[in-house]
């Protein structure tokens, strides 16, 4: 088997757009960021390890393999790189993402499976963003099973509860081969808007760039799937978002729509990243990865 290797970036995604709000990845994402990448769980002993990045700002993975020997290795935290402390953490390690060393470009990804309930939590208090964009890079291995999201917030599985959420819907048998589906809700008006792709915009096994921007006072959000903005069809109306946030979730949007794939970089503004940044992260994300 011939490995393929890609041209990897040396500019990185916080410093293109700055003002996120908190990211999470698998290597170094802003160069002002010094801490450590995330925290791992060797499942020999359930010994425990910080692993930071390497002078190319990718992941530690060489530290990884000395920490785990013949073990495998499963995500504990992965650290807010916007210096706000928003860690994406899991407490139970059964929930617990497991860390593979070699999929896209030769580089890690997480492993989340929708039968363990595998996802990372975002502790997050007071209300809703009112404007925001969400980015999450990841896959799908079916995009079939039913109801499963990479990314998002809701306190509850109501609509009004949601926002931030990258939902690839597949409900009451209706088969969606693909679509992505987001969500805003206005709690305090009672009022939701969801929004999707009329095309099959994921495939099995294939990792995208997908994200979600809203921008208050506006009756629809955008959508970017690989780059490339998506014609929406839309239910409910509404220009406003708002109510209390619940946590934010990495491998799930709410309980109920874990994820069945891998995910390689979440990031989220508590504003409107224009299409011209926002393509700038998502270009970045595809180069480095090679995806």
């Amino acid at each position: 088997m011939i490995a393929t290797f890609y041209k990897v970036p040396t500019d990185m995604p916080l410093d293109l757009v700055s003002g996120a709000w908190f990211a999470h990845g698998l290597r170094r994402l802003s160069s002002s960021y010094m801490g450590k990448i995330l925290r791992v769980r060797r499942d020999s002993d359930n010994a425990e390890q910080d692993i930071g990045y390497t002078l190319e700002n990718a992941l530690d993975i060489m530290n990884v393999r000395t920490f785990i020997g013949t073990a495998n290795a499963y995500v504990v935290r992965l650290y807010d790189q916007t210096g706000n402390g928003h860690d994406a953490a899991q407490t139970t390690a059964t929930n617990q993402p497991k860390l593979s060393l070699v999929e896209a470009n030769g580089l890690p990804a997480l492993i989340l499976t929708k039968a363990n309930a595998i996802s990372l939590q975002v502790t997050l208090t007071g209300s809703k963003p009112t404007s925001f964009s969400v980015l999450c890079s990841y896959q799908t291995s079916n995009v079939n099973l039913n109801s499963q999201a990479a990314c998002g917030s809701a306190i509850t599985g109501a609509n009004v509860s949601m926002w931030g959420l990258v939902l690839q819907t597949y409900f009451g048998g209706n088969v969606q081969n693909g679509m992505i589906e987001t969500t805003i809700g206005d709690s305090t008006l009672t009022s939701s808007i969801v929004s999707n792709t009329p095309q099959n915009v994921m495939s099995n096994g294939v990792y995208e760039t997908v994200s979600v921007r809203y921008q208050n006072g506006n009756t629809s959000p955008s959508i970017h799937v690989g780059g490339i903005k998506q014609t929406l069809t839309q239910v409910g109306s509404g220009s406003s978002i708002g109510g209390s946030t619940g946590n934010y979730y990495i491998g799930k949007g709410y309980p109920g729509t874990e994820l069945d794939g891998k995910i390689l970089e979440s990031m989220v503004y508590s504003s409107y990243v224009s299409d011209a940044n926002m393509t700038k992260i998502e270009k970045n994300i595809r180069a480095y990865y090679g995806i």
